[in-house]
């Protein structure tokens, strides 16, 4: 049974590649209008940030941006495959880029194009994507962000994985003439862990699907007066590099949020802080969740709140725009708690 199932699983995968494979001949053979080389003087094609610092077990994304593209007809269509050190990384996930490239599958029954297809093999470690947009319409010219790759670590504090575009495997072409236009590609890399005084971790905030722009993390070193701090990404991701080696103060804040607060001591390793989750319902943000914050919550149900806030109190605890039940039963669990513990290693 268990050599039929790897059977199965070959069979899949085969399958998968048969397909982009079929699409790549697809573009490169006519389906936009097939002319040859196309004019592009200094198209690129990079992956953004570079390198990707990921916490050890942590997941990040990487941007695939298409840079000074000129072609008269814009970009209608894009093949690309990269190659990565599968012992340090995993692609989780490829997600549509900015429209065109966007809206769903490109297939029979979306003439508009959208994309991307993509196929993953996480035991060679490769990713490839293809998408196009429909060849009777104008393509965006410039910057163009085509598609996101997810990834995940696999590899221990300190590891690195290339990411490698396959040059044969990567192309763009013309909306209009189906024409392939040159490109340069920019390799790009993952990095497990960081540098030594790197610190990284991950901050959420409670009843919030999004931490991004929200909260703040914030490293003080009293001996060498180091302070330095960083926003957590959407998926509450960060890293504050250059950390002396020393005993410091880590604190996590954010409006409506208690305080975390811990000791951190660093040394000549890469540092990976436990994940650690802020406490909703300081509706007044005074570091204390009293009958303040919930007769201020109560006091404003069913109303309408901008930015999770009204009249300067945060009282939308799960930040979607409107006061209701579920922001009083998620302050209410908090109360009486003040500046919480954060964990470090």
């Amino acid at each position: 049974m268990s050599e039929l199932n790897g059977q199965n699983r070959d069979a899949r995968k085969a399958t998968r590649a048969l397909g982009l494979v079929v699409l790549s001949l697809v573009l490169l053979t006519g389906l936009l209008g097939g002319s040859g080389p196309v004019k592009a003087e200094g198209a690129t094609i990079t992956l953004n940030p570079t390198p990707l610092v990921l916490a050890v077990n942590g997941t990040g994304f990487v941007d695939v941006i298409v840079g000074d593209f000129t072609s008269s007809g814009g970009l209608g269509a894009y093949t690309l495959a990269i190659e990565y050190d599968a012992s340090v990384v995993r692609v989780t996930g490829v997600d549509e880029g900015d429209p065109p490239f966007a809206g769903g599958i490109p297939d029979a029954g979306n003439e508009d194009g959208g994309g991307p297809i993509s196929s993953t093999d996480n035991e060679t470690g490769e990713v490839r994507l293809v998408a196009f947009q429909a060849s009777q319409l104008p393509g965006p010219t410039g910057d163009i962000r085509v598609a996101r790759i997810n990834f995940e670590a696999v590899g221990a504090s300190g590891a690195t994985s290339d990411l490698t575009f396959i040059g044969a495997s990567t192309g763009l072409f013309d909306a209009q003439s189906g024409g392939f236009v040159p490109v340069t590609p920019t390799n790009g890399s993952v990095l497990i862990g960081g540098n030594p005084g790197d610190v990284s971790g991950k901050t959420t905030l409670q009843r919030r699907a999004v931490t991004g722009g929200r909260a703040l993390v914030e490293i003080s070193c009293p001996t060498s007066g180091f302070t330095a701090n960083s926003v957590p990404d959407d998926d509450g991701s960060w890293l504050i590099a250059g950390v002396p080696a020393e005993t410091c103060t880590i604190t996590a804040t954010a409006p409506g949020y208690l305080r975390a607060e811990g000791t951190l001591t660093v040394g000549d390793t890469p540092v990976d802080v436990p994940a650690n989750l802020l406490l909703a319902g300081d509706s007044d943000s005074n570091n204390f969740i009293n009958i303040n914050d919930i007769t201020g919550i109560i006091g404003r149900f069913g109303q309408t709140a901008v930015d999770c806030e009204i009249e300067g109190q945060v009282v939308d605890v799960d930040c979607n725009d409107f006061v209701n039940i579920n922001d009083i039963t998620g302050a209410i669990p908090n109360f009486g708690k003040g500046t919480q513990p954060f964990p470090t290693p």
